[in-house]
This record gives C-alpha cells, sequence and structure tokens, in this order.
C-alpha cells in the first residue's frame, strides 16, 4: 500500500495534535507525578498510548521515506511533543519511547 508523503505526514501531525488537544481537554486531572497502581490505571491510558505510538510512527515514516525537507515539520512538532506531550505525560512508556525515537531523529539531522 502506497500513499502520498504529504498526505502521511499531515494526517500523522494532525493525529498527534488532535489526541494531545483530547488529552489537554479532559476534564480527568491526572498528575504526571502521580504513582497509581496499575489495576487502578488511568481512563485515559489508551489515548496515551495511541498518542505515543503516533509519534513513532511519524518519526519511523520521516526516516524511511523523507528527505531533509521534512525536518522543518519534525521541528515545528517540537512546541507539541516536547512541551506539552511530555512534560504532561512523560510517566506513559509508549509515550517515552516514540518521544526517545523523536529526539534522537532531530539530534541527527
Amino acid at each position: 500500500m502506497s500513499a502520498p508523503s504529504d498526505t502521511v505526514l499531515n494526517s500523522l501531525s494532525s493525529l498527534i495534535k488532535s489526541l494531545s488537544f483530547c488529552l489537554r481537554s479532559s476534564k480527568i486531572s491526572i498528575s504526571p507525578l502521580t504513582r497509581r497502581p496499575f489495576t487502578e490505571g488511568s481512563p485515559l491510558f489508551l489515548i496515551q498510548n495511541l498518542l505515543g505510538q503516533a509519534i513513532e510512527t511519524l518519526t519511523i515514516f520521516v526516516q524511511k521515506n523523507c528527505e531533509n525537507e521534512e525536518i522543518e515539520l519534525m521541528v515545528e512538532l517540537w512546541s507539541v511533543i516536547i512541551d506539552e506531550i511530555l512534560i504532561q505525560y512523560g510517566t506513559n512508556e509508549m509515550i517515552l519511547k516514540g518521544i526517545a525515537g523523536y529526539l534522537e531523529y532531530v539530534r541527527l539531522r
């Protein structure tokens, strides 16, 4: 299956921004430093995992399919990925995994 790179990049970027907005606008208050037993869990856990997977997917797609011109998109997402997502949801393993790949890609460019 093949799709134009710009369509995939725009879709993944929109997904990341939408999921981040969904988490920010949730009426459920979750402190990033709060540690709760796994059995209690967070009602937003699945959204956070999807967000981490979307960040990881975007990074892998850009690494494998795009040239250096796509670095602008990755830098543009910095404020969302680092300033909003990492700060607030940095205790989620999937988010950390996605952001680690993102940071590695940006660092190498």
